[in-house]
Formats: structure tokens, C-alpha cells, sequence
């Protein structure tokens, strides 16, 4: 009681201080009970947005067109993102014209500022805004796709303010499906995807090894988050990291191991909560020799002359790698400040790719430099590699505001660890850049103070209801518009190939009109013209309607300089030359140009001789393989083996000329004889009294090459 009694006493002393708290408790609760509170639509409003982006979270990594698997993958990814951005954008800003607070926004909008910023400068300072606004089909790495990821992100960190863990699970939920579908592939689907996919490795629904192997390294430790929390998340957790393992190391994704290490040894070392200790030294350690291991096998290859064939096997994706960062280098360092644009590296990489380069890749365009940093760099300039950077420096600062916090504020920081190391070697695609600026958002979101609150609500005004009605309607109307823009235009090229594929040519034809009337993609126009120049082909005479359609659907390729689809254009006009002789001078001119933007590859000197030759000018066609000829025997000998089809046409045109002896030295060059130009050489060197056409030719050889054969 005494010591009690002593307690009290200087509150008793002090009389005059009791009286003051009371006070201003009082005229607290006075303030808290004036103080105007969000309407009930305007909570509604929010509670909608944040169910919304955590459904989105969860299931736009899994979405994809069912039974396509050449079909764009992003296509469905990008058209549900814009769509989710649009109408949550709308409700945030509804809810705040209701009597939301604004505050909160202001968690991540320096960092999206800065990156949006820089992306916007460099498109405007582009030669090719227009494409580069949705980027390269099947990449969408346009200013308006990488927009839309760091609008998702600020409006995340502002809706899940003080509870990031509810985006952290979401995003969970998403690698256990798209994990899930990916065993499922392999077990029971190896078959198909072998003689489908490109890659013969799972893909799942992202549409590529790499690309899903870099995104379940990512998710990874999250899974084991949730497993370290222990309880009845535990078994959870440790079922989903053994789900993510399995179908990670089933991607044969070299890159993506390492990213999944150091993404594991980065949670166990974080997950330690304290800095100085030996697990994360150990673990960030790992993490960081697993990115010195990427980059180094990399910078290796560039350091060694002809690395595809003098450095061991394992080093092949490596090598590759080096040759494309030589490419990217040298055309970020033509526009050093601002870049070429965003996904611009996709027209005018192909143009600055290093000869040996042209040599492995041949009419496959190198489309990234398969580096995160060196595409921003190249695309986007210092300035948005700057910006790049700061957003990472600034993340981890968040995150270390917090703390390691719980097993899941350790995993997210983990997770943005395994991205950066996946991001050194690799492609950038959709997904993973919806992945990286979620966990973003979950970092910002957990370094606040407090969940997202009313107590900063403005006075709601009676005209403000008409308005919050309005900012959401325009928002329903954006996503409408995405969809039309994209979904509806992919959907109308499929219905006009499977028409042009029923001899049902109007309708194609329509289809196609509708299609690029609401998005002039490329890549409709290149397959159009294919599929008019195969039309027109089985019409003959009667088809000249559809070429001209064709030349027409062609003519932005004048001021547009992709060399893969003038040399396609170019062997469409060929085609049309066994109706109409005098297409294969223009032809010849539009292969040329092609030319001249990738100089360095030897089946557009092929393609070009070819047409020399069925103009009946062999001794041009020598000139322009000759070059060629001596680069594959002197300087590249290494290659020779793998162009038999440029062989075969040397070949050819000395049979032409009657130089019967060098016509056969250039066959025994080639590695086999089983495709056209070889196998028509040999038809050439044949008796003439022996001249019966093999007839396998028309099962290999165009009939453009198949006339050269003397018709006696």
C-alpha cells in the first residue's frame, strides 16, 4: 500500500496536469465525432477495388487460351490487366470524390512516378511510337503494357496498406495453379507439348520454359513463408513449395534454378531478423554468387572468339546471350540518354546484332537482349535504367524500414532477390513484371504504419455522388475499350484464317478488315498478306484482286524496317511471279531492302539468288554468294555445316552456268542433301538423257524452283 501510495503521489501533486488530459480527451472526441466519415458506397467502393486486384493477382498468371499453344499467351494477360487496372482506378478515385482518404496513394508514387516518367520521355522521343505503344506481339513490352503493371502496382500498395500479407497469398494462389497445370502437362500431356511447344519443356500457361521457370523462382519463397509461419499454414506452405520445386526444375530452365536458389537462400538469410547474423550473410552471399554465376557464364562467352563452338555445351545459352548484349549494347550507346523506345530493341536489334549473331540466328530475330537491365538501357536509355534502379534501392529500403517483420515480409523481400537474379539473363515478359510490381506493392504496403483508414476523410459534397458515378462509368467504358482493342481483334484474325482456310476468302477477307481496323498490328498484316498470296495463287489470274490487296496491306513496310517480313513479302511476290513473270523484279528490289537491314544473313543472299537465277542473270546470283562463300569457309568455317540451303544454292547456280565440278564441291560443303537446293542441283546435274524429275522435289522445293528444271 505504501509503495502504492508513493506512486500516486505526483499525479496528486499535480492536479492541474489530470485536468488538462481530460481536456483533451474531451475535445478529441468532440473532433472524432464532427470529423466526417466515408459514405458506406465510398467503403464499399474500396472494398471492392481490393477484392478485385487480389483476384487479379491470384488468376492473371494462370490465364491463356485453352488448346493454342502458338496462340499469344500474353494476349488474354495484358487484355484482363488493362481491364483491372481501368475499373479499379475508376472505384479508388470514386471512392475518394465519396469521402476516401487520398493520404495512402502516396506509398509508392515516387518510384512508379520516376519509372513512368522515364518510359513516357523515351516513347515520345521514339521513331516508332505507334508500334512500340503495345510493343512486339507475344512480349508486349509497349509503354502501355508497362504502364499498366505500375498502376496495379500503386493502386495495390494504397489498397493493402498495413495488410500486404492478403497480396502475398494471392499471388500464391497463382503459382499453385499455374504450377499445378504445369505437372499436369508433364505427366500427362508430354507427348503433344514435345511436338507442339517450342521448347519440348513444360511451359504451363505462360508459354515459354523460360519464362515459367523465372516465375515459379520468384513464388518460391513465398511458399516457404507461409510453410516457416508454422501451424496450420504449414502444411500449406510446404505443399505448394514442393508443387513450385517440382515443376521448376521440369522447365529445364538453367537460369531459373538459379534465380530459385538464390531466392531460398535469400528467405532463409532474411527470414534470420538479424542483419549481422551468419544465415544472412550466407544467405544474401548465395543469392549473390548465384547472380555472378548468370552474368559471369555470359561475359565469359563474350571474352572468347567464336564461343558457340569453343566453349563446352553447357556454356550454348550463354554464348548466345553474349552475342545478343554485344548487339543491345551497341544500340543503346547510338541514343545513350532516352533509348530507342519501349520493346523497340524487338525492330532495331536485328540491325545492330554482330555478325556471328546473324550467323546462329539467321531469319529468327533476336527480339530482346535476354538481360532486364541492358533491355532498359537499350529501349529506355540511362535514364530509365536509372529509374529502374531506383526502384529496387528504394524497395529494399522500404523493406528494411519494416524489418524482417513476419515470414512473409521476409519472403517478399526474398522473392524481389529472385527476381533480380532471374532478371540478368533473361526476358522481361508480362507476367513477370505483374509479379515484380505486385511484390512491390506488398513491400511498400507493409512499411506503412497503419491499414488504409477514414480518419483523414473529407466533407462528402451532394454533387460529388453524380461525379463518383461518372469517374466509375468511365472506367467500365476504358475496360470495354481493351477489350475491343485487343481480345475482339485477336479473335477476328483467328476467325479469318480458319475462313481463308475453308476457301471462304469474303469472309477472311472481312474478318481481317474488322480486325485491323481496330489494332494495325504487324503481325495481322504479315499473316493477311500470306494468307492473300496463297489465295491468290490457287485463283491464278483471277487472283490479281487479292495481291494488290496484299501490296496494300505491305505498303507501311516502306517506312517500317523489319527485315524478316520484307524477305517474307518479298518471297510472297515470287510466288505470284508463276502468274504474273514481271512480280519478280519488284521481288528482288523488296529482298534487297531486306538486305540492306540485316546484312549479314546468308539465306537473304540466298533468297536474292534464288530470283536471280529465275530471271536468267546466274552470274549476278554468283556475285551475290560469293561473299558469303568466303565468309563460311575463312572466317566462320564452324557454320558451314548448318546451311546446306546456302550450298545447295551456290550449287545451283554453277550447275546453271554448266560448272558442273564446282556445282559438286559446293554440295559436299552442306551437311546433307535431303532438302531442296541440293536435291534440285543434283536434277540439274543429271544426263540430259537421263532428266526424269525426282519426285520428292514437289514435296520440298517451291514450284518457283522446281520450273528452272529443263521441261524436256
Amino acid at each position: 500500500m505504501n509503495n502504492l501510495r508513493r506512486k500516486q503521489e505526483p499525479i496528486a501533486d499535480r492536479p492541474g496536469q489530470l485536468s488538462a488530459v481530460r481536456d483533451e480527451m474531451d475535445r478529441s472526441k468532440a473532433s472524432l465525432s464532427t470529423r466526417p466519415r466515408p459514405t458506406r458506397a465510398a467503403e464499399v467502393l474500396l472494398e471492392v477495388e481490393s477484392w478485385l486486384l487480389l483476384v487479379a493477382a491470384a488468376i492473371l498468371p494462370a490465364v491463356y487460351t485453352p488448346g493454342l499453344l502458338n496462340d499469344p499467351y500474353d494476349m488474354p494477360k495484358v487484355t484482363l490487366l488493362i481491364i483491372v487496372v481501368c475499373v479499379a482506378l475508376g472505384l479508388r478515385i470514386a471512392a475518394g470524390l465519396l469521402g476516401a482518404p487520398w493520404s495512402s496513394l502516396r506509398i509508392l508514387l515516387l518510384p512508379a512516378a520516376l519509372l513512368s516518367v522515364a518510359f513516357v520521355a523515351s516513347w515520345l522521343a521514339s521513331d516508332y511510337r505507334s508500334w512500340s505503344l503495345l510493343g512486339l506481339y507475344l512480349r508486349y513490352g509497349g509503354l502501355i503494357p508497362y504502364l499498366a503493371v505500375i498502376l496495379f502496382g500503386f493502386l495495390a500498395a494504397d489498397a493493402f496498406a498495413g495488410r500486404s500479407e492478403r497480396l502475398l497469398h494471392a499471388l500464391l494462389a497463382g503459382a499453385v495453379i499455374v504450377a499445378g497445370f504445369g505437372i499436369f502437362q508433364m505427366i500427362f500431356m508430354g507427348a503433344w507439348l514435345a511436338s507442339r511447344s517450342g521448347t519440348t519443356y513444360v511451359i504451363s500457361t505462360l508459354g515459354h520454359s523460360n519464362f515459367l521457370g523465372g516465375y515459379l523462382a520468384i513464388m518460391l519463397p513465398l511458399a516457404l513463408g507461409v510453410w516457416a509461419r508454422g501451424g496450420r499454414a504449414a502444411r500449406v506452405g510446404m505443399a505448394a513449395t514442393i508443387l513450385i520445386t517440382l515443376c521448376l526444375v521440369f522447365t529445364v530452365s538453367q537460369g531459373a534454378w538459379l534465380a530459385g536458389i538464390a531466392g531460398a537462400a535469400a528467405f532463409i538469410g532474411l527470414a534470420s531478423g538479424r542483419p549481422a547474423s551468419w544465415r544472412r550473410r550466407l544467405g544474401i552471399g548465395t543469392a549473390i554468387a548465384a547472380g555472378a554465376a548468370s552474368v559471369g557464364a555470359v561475359v565469359v562467352s563474350m571474352l572468347v572468339a567464336h564461343p558457340i563452338v569453343n566453349l563446352p555445351p553447357a556454356f550454348g545459352t550463354a554464348a548466345s546471350r553474349g552475342l545478343l548484349w554485344e548487339g543491345a549494347l551497341a544500340m543503346g550507346v547510338e541514343r545513350p540518354l532516352l533509348g530507342w523506345g519501349p520493346n523497340v530493341h524487338a525492330i532495331e536489334g536485328p540491325l545492330h546484332q554482330v555478325l556471328e549473331n546473324a550467323l546462329v540466328l539467321n531469319f529468327v530475330k533476336g527480339d530482346d537482349p535476354h538481360s532486364v537491365p541492358i533491355a532498359m538501357f537499350a529501349n529506355i536509355g540511362l535514364l530509365g535504367l536509372a529509374a529502374w534502379v531506383f526502384v529496387f534501392v528504394w524497395t529494399w529500403r522500404a523493406w528494411r524500414r519494416r524489418g524482417a517483420g513476419s515470414p512473409m515480409h521476409a519472403a517478399a523481400g526474398a522473392a524481389l532477390i529472385a527476381y533480380l537474379v532471374q532478371s540478368l539473363a533473361t526476358v522481361d515478359e508480362l507476367t513477370l513484371r505483374f509479379v515484380l510490381w505486385a511484390l512491390i506493392a506488398a513491400v511498400a504496403a507493409s512499411a506503412t504504419s497503419q491499414a488504409r483508414s477514414n480518419k483523414e476523410a473529407r466533407r462528402r459534397r451532394p454533387a460529388m455522388t453524380l461525379l463518383a458515378v461518372l469517374v466509375v462509368a468511365l472506367g467500365l467504358v476504358s475496360a470495354s475499350t481493351a477489350v475491343l482493342f485487343l481480345s475482339v481483334a485477336d479473335h477476328r484474325v483467328r476467325q479469318g484464317t480458319v475462313a481463308f482456310g475453308q476457301q471462304r476468302v469474303s469472309d477472311g477477307r472481312a474478318s481481317f478488315a474488322s480486325a485491323l481496323s481496330l489494332r494495325a498490328d504487324n503481325d495481322y498484316k504479315r499473316h493477311y498478306a500470306a494468307l492473300l498470296s496463297k489465295a491468290a495463287l490457287e485463283r491464278r489470274s483471277q487472283g490479281a484482286p487479292l495481291i494488290e490487296e496484299m501490296r496494300e496491306t505491305m505498303r507501311y513496310l516502306e517506312d517500317f524496317p523489319d527485315a524478316q517480313t520484307l524477305a517474307a513479302y518479298s518471297s510472297f511476290l515470287n510466288g505470284w511471279s508463276l502468274v504474273e513473270p514481271e512480280a519478280n523484279l519488284e521481288a528482288l528490289a523488296i529482298a534487297r531492302r531486306a538486305q540492306e537491314l540485316d546484312p549479314h544473313n546468308p539465306l537473304l543472299a540466298v533468297q536474292i539468288a534464288d530470283i536471280l537465277l529465275q530471271l536468267q542473270r546466274p552470274q549476278e546470283a554468283i556475285a551475290e554468294l560469293a561473299p558469303f562463300e568466303d565468309l563460311l569457309t575463312h572466317d566462320f568455317p564452324e557454320y558451314s555445316g548448318a546451311y546446306s540451303e546456302f550450298w545447295g544454292a551456290l550449287a545451283m547456280v554453277h550447275a546453271q552456268l554448266g560448272n558442273s565440278e564446282a556445282a559438286r564441291r559446293a554440295l559436299a560443303r552442306g551437311t546433307t542433301t535431303a532438302t531442296c537446293r541440293p536435291l534440285l542441283t543434283l536434277e540439274l546435274l543429271k544426263p540430259s538423257a537421263d532428266q526424269v524429275a525426282d519426285p520428292s522435289l514437289g514435296l520440298v522445293c517451291p514450284r518457283t524452283l522446281t520450273r528452272l528444271l529443263p521441261t524436256d
